[in-house]
């Protein structure tokens, strides 16, 4: 069966309802949330009848969980049902008419699928360079509705959990705003409180963030300068910091270099002395433009660096 929609006159196909209704058969759910995301599904409209399929499709879930079954793959799948935003404003309009509506959305999300699916899947909508309209629509309502009510342990233990995401990301734009309600100083608390409170990965950490393109320069000023804060103390000298790279930080330098033994011991030397400076900069009162700047030379150094030493230059 299939209708073509007033608006923009393409086609969308409509599964019969009853193969919806069948809660016995979760396969025919997901294939009728399917025939609602093929190609320039962006321009279509959603009508009443995609919202009722989507809502069918989540009511099916939530029966399938009941019976105790793993709704990974559904879950998966019905949300990236939600690629238009039409579709996902039909669903929430389904709950109310104001934003409660969201939140209603939200806890139904919650009691069919768990924290332990959105939390992982939130994360890396925040990591992704492209969203569709409704990706981005459904990650403002997890993220106001959803990530608002998590403690910032849970909320970093379930970043964590995502498929593919590593420490640095912490410090990448879209997961800085998803931790925007909580202090840059509570943040890296927890950050280091998963490494058992080591300051040695959380430098490497660090430095490899501040030195990766496209990561959130404001962000990682504000952890250098928790670095600092914590171990304020025994800044006398450097000692502690250098001890932070004996294991972890030279790890990380070691797998670019493969010619000599001193190479390597070069190379990490000069990335301990940069990443110092850079904290101290990050330290001071100055301006943000100043710890851009070193950073911008840095980058540039920290690639020449490691090209030279591939050739054995």
């Amino acid at each position: 069966m299939a209708n073509k929609s007033e608006k923009s006159h393409s086609i969308v196909h409509l599964v019969p309802l009853r193969d919806v209704a069948d809660h016995r058969n979760d396969v025919s759910v997901n294939q009728s949330l399917r025939a609602q995301a093929a190609p320039g599904d962006e321009e279509r409209v959603a009508g009443s009848s995609a919202v009722k399929m989507a809502m069918d499709g989540l009511e099916a879930h939530a029966k399938l969980r009941t019976e105790g079954k793993d709704l990974g793959e559904h879950f998966e799948d019905w949300m990236k049902r939600l690629s238009q935003r039409e579709l996902v404003n039909g669903v929430v309009s389904n709950f109310g008419a104001d934003e409660s509506a969201e939140q209603a959305l939200v806890k139904k999300l919650v009691d069919v699928y768990g924290d332990n699916m959105i939390g992982p899947w939130i994360a890396r909508l925040s990591l992704a360079e492209k969203l569709t309209s409704g990706e981005e629509r459904i990650r403002e309502i997890l993220t106001k509705h959803w990530a608002a009510e998590q403690s910032l342990g849970d909320m970093i233990t379930l970043i964590r959990a995502s498929e593919k995401f590593e420490d640095v990301d912490f410090y990448r734009p879209g997961v800085v705003k998803l931790l925007q309600k909580f202090t840059p100083t509570a943040v890296n608390e927890a950050i280091m409180a998963g490494y058992g409170k080591s300051e040695a990965y959380f430098v490497s950490v660090l430095y490899r963030a501040t030195m990766k393109e496209g990561s959130d320069l404001a962000a990682c000023e504000a952890a250098w300068q928790y670095y600092r804060w914590r171990f304020s103390e025994e800044w006398d000298t450097w000692k502690i910091f250098k001890r932070s790279y004996l294991y972890h930080f030279a790890e990380d330098i070691k797998k670019f270099v493969d010619k000599s033994e001193r190479s390597y011991d070069i190379l990490m030397k000069e990335q301990m002395k940069r990443s110092f400076d850079l904290m101290q900069t990050a330290s001071k009162v100055s301006k943000l433009e100043t710890f851009e700047g070193q950073v911008k030379w840095y980058r540039h150094w920290d690639t020449d660096a490691k090209k030279r030493l591939r050739l054995g230059s």
